[in-house]
């Protein structure tokens, strides 16, 4: 049996295939920032149908490499800006289909979202919005909650989001009493 490759080798074998990783995680960040970036500006342009294409390319070119970068530490800079990536390009697109009333699609979106980040408040208040829409008043509830609580622990950081949550939570009460007019009308109804 051939004799083991001595430990020095052994490390230089993997820092180089780590550093291999590392470039091209920073390649995939540079495109899928690319991408980001025209996606934005198509948003600024209201050419949604060319946003979302920017941004399912910017997902695309992480998403086709996830499993070969998991060999980066998880503390790793470039995996981190990744990773924020990712989440920034789903968050966008969920914008575009809250714009585009494709309602399922924002709801998908957000969800693939705070699947990686529960805490992440963008998501949460556009999947919220997508929920008040369809009228699914209970997974709107739980949603509405998380964020009002999340805003009463992060008053400073909550301020952008303040008038957008408030729109939410009149919506959600509106529907709310929407959903209870037509119940009284179909039970009264059910015994004239």
């Amino acid at each position: 049996a051939p004799a083991p490759a001595p430990a020095s080798q052994v490390s230089i074998a993997m820092t180089t295939e780590y550093l291999s990783l590392l470039s091209q995680a920073n390649s995939i960040l540079a495109e899928s920032t690319g991408h980001r970036m025209k996606g934005n500006a198509y948003m600024e342009k209201k050419e949604y149908d060319n946003a979302a294409f920017h941004y399912r390319l910017g997902l695309d070119a992480i998403d086709e490499s996830l499993q070969d970068l998991t060999i980066l530490h998880p503390k790793d800079i470039t995996r981190n800006e990744l990773k924020k990536q990712w989440i920034d390009l789903n968050n966008n697109l969920c914008l575009v289909y809250l714009r585009c009333q494709d309602m399922h699609g924002c709801i998908k979106q957000g969800s693939k979202v705070l699947l990686v980040d529960p805490s992440n408040i963008k998501a949460r208040l556009r999947r919220l919005e997508a929920y008040l829409h369809q009228e699914e008043l209970e997974s709107a509830k739980l949603d509405l909650d998380f964020v009002l609580e999340a805003s009463k622990n992060d008053q400073e950081g909550f301020s952008p989001f303040r008038g957008y949550l408030e729109r939410m939570r009149r919506m959600y009460q509106s529907c709310l009493a929407n959903r209870e007019v037509r119940q009284k009308d179909l039970f009264q109804k059910m015994f004239m």
